[in-house]
């Protein structure tokens, strides 16, 4: 009888512990604690901003990869470590006095003559030994898994971060951004924009256009 007597109180009590428990859920789920919709616009806002400043990286990437491809007619793993070089780059120049000019310079520059050096040392020698499509993409991977060994023996396997710029935080309505994140989407779409109007209205743009399109036509 006792046994009998403690187990139905066991039970009893566990069930007014649950009931406590799901009053508890109701009362936490009451309309004041639910999201408004100012703040659903706003968390909108703000991720619909940060999107465009990926998309804009990417996209001006995927633009680099796409006419490389088109032009030489093999795909280019290099062009990753050209990004890497020319962060790495400007995230050098970033400790100098006018680190904002010096750092877009910088990494235009050193992703140049990365360019260059791959192009005279392993692609134009390929090219003139008219090689398969298959043993440049072979060398690109190569070259690629060579300069990730040479930067990580340099500045280490561990992520690099600039914290001398960006600091600042702008507000643009609900939108908060960094300076940094700022110049980045701007300076990827002025170079996008920049390049569209080369390919379009410049000789050397026609003569890419025509390589992509038939590069022994072309060469007639």
């Amino acid at each position: 009888g006792e046994r009998f007597g403690d187990s139905a109180g066991s039970r009893r009590g566990f069930g007014r512990r649950m009931r406590v428990r799901a009053l508890g859920c109701r009362t936490s789920s009451s309309p004041s604690n639910l999201p408004t919709g100012e703040s659903v616009v706003n968390v909108a806002a703000q991720l619909l901003a940060n999107g465009l400043v990926a998309g804009a990286s990417y996209g001006l990437l995927a633009m680099a990869f796409a006419l490389l491809y088109r032009v030489s007619g093999f795909f280019q793993f290099t062009l990753a470590s050209l990004y890497t070089v020319a962060g790495y780059a400007a995230l050098l120049s970033l400790s100098t006095p006018s680190r904002g000019v010096l750092a877009f310079a910088a990494a235009g520059l050193a992703g140049t003559a990365l360019a260059l050096i791959l192009e005279i040392v392993i692609y134009r020698r390929l090219l003139y030994r008219r090689s398969p499509p298959l043993l440049p993409m072979l060398a690109s991977i190569g070259a690629v898994a060579v300069i990730e060994n040479v930067l990580a023996m340099s500045f280490g396997p561990s992520l690099r971060v600039p914290v001398t710029v960006g600091e600042v935080v702008l507000r643009i309505g609900p939108v908060r951004m960094t300076q940094l994140r700022c110049a980045q989407f701007l300076s990827c779409t002025a170079v996008a924009f920049v390049a569209i109007l080369i390919l379009r209205h410049s000789e050397i743009g026609k003569q890419i256009r025509a390589v992509a399109s038939d590069g022994e036509l072309a060469g007639i």
